[in-house]
């Protein structure tokens, strides 16, 4: 049996061809978290476009206001964590731009927030222990 052969819309060509470098386009980023991460109580997460002056200047408090403000064009997205329930989301992918993730702990250890520098990479996957980032794997292309 032959089939014959068939020609593709243009419209499904420019398609597939924006799916397929939709990949490059976008930062995949993964959360794990336990039950008893944070105590079992949901906790918040904030991907932002920052620098390293604000980076360190900023404390828990200054940026964990950001969370819930609204007209703040450097935070990119905020999102729910439920302990023990994974997480997966994708944002635009930055070139150019300095990122962090700020992890919103109700008692914060000392690593509650994660630089990453441009060019920011295609996946992130982040552990999060009880009250801080337990690990991290990144993955550049």
């Amino acid at each position: 049996m032959t089939f014959p052969l068939r020609r593709l819309p243009a419209a499904a060509l420019v398609t597939t061809l924006a799916l397929c470098t939709g990949c490059a386009s976008t930062l995949r980023i993964q959360v794990q978290s336990s039950d008893k991460t944070n105590e079992g109580q949901i906790l918040y997460m904030m991907v932002r476009a920052t620098t390293d002056e604000k980076l360190i200047a900023e404390d828990y408090d200054k940026a964990s206001e950001r969370v819930f403000s609204t007209g703040d064009e450097s935070v990119k997205k905020v999102q729910a964590i439920v302990p023990g329930k994974p997480v997966t989301f994708s944002i635009p992918r930055p070139e150019q731009e300095k990122l962090a993730l700020y992890f919103f702990f109700t008692q914060p250890g000392t690593n509650w927030k994660l630089p990453i520098d441009p060019p920011a990479p295609v996946e992130i996957f982040v552990e999060l222990g009880n009250h801080e980032i337990q690990g991290v794997q990144v993955r550049r292309e």
